[in-house]
């Protein structure tokens, strides 16, 4: 496939379904249960040693188990709820690959409308310095509520 610019584009090598089928024989609109796997490989620069290293994901549906390295970061039963992990103790030396393999499973008989399913949002991986204000540490209230003035936690 060509773009705009003459570029050749990559065909993606797999589809994972990410939309369920409508179950005819129910009252209630259902849609059909599944479970996908999604893994990619990374590698840090020389020049990213001793940074720490967050992966965040904006969405997942419906719940997700997360791996890097062969090592189980954590399990997030809520679809619609963003969510990072801090990879820094599990990373290979910089130059080296790192796995990271993530699982979303689409409950049987799901009644919402549009669930969706596997990773729907963007995932980031973020570098920090050493010293550094944490993921969602920081937030703010509009003026006129309780505390008008900027938090950090």
């Amino acid at each position: 496939m060509t773009g705009v610019s003459g570029t050749r584009r990559a065909q993606p090598r797999a589809r994972i379904p990410t939309t369920g089928t409508r179950r005819p024989e129910t009252a209630w609109a259902t849609f059909a249960a599944g479970t996908g796997w999604y893994r990619n490989n990374f590698e840090l620069s020389p020049h990213d040693a001793g940074k720490s290293v967050d992966l965040v994901f904006d969405g997942v549906q419906q719940e997700s188990d997360v791996w890097i390295n062969g090592r189980h970061l954590g399990f997030q039963p809520h679809g619609y709820i963003p969510f990072h992990y801090d990879l820094t103790p599990y990373l290979n030396a910089p130059g080296q690959k790192n796995l990271v393999a993530v699982r979303a499973i689409n409950p049987e008989r799901n009644s919402r409308w549009y669930p969706g399913s596997g990773i729907y949002r963007s995932v980031s991986l973020r570098l920090h310095d050493p010293l550094h204000v944490p993921i969602w540490a920081c937030a703010s209230t509009p003026s006129g509520w309780v505390r008008p003035r900027p938090t950090c936690r």
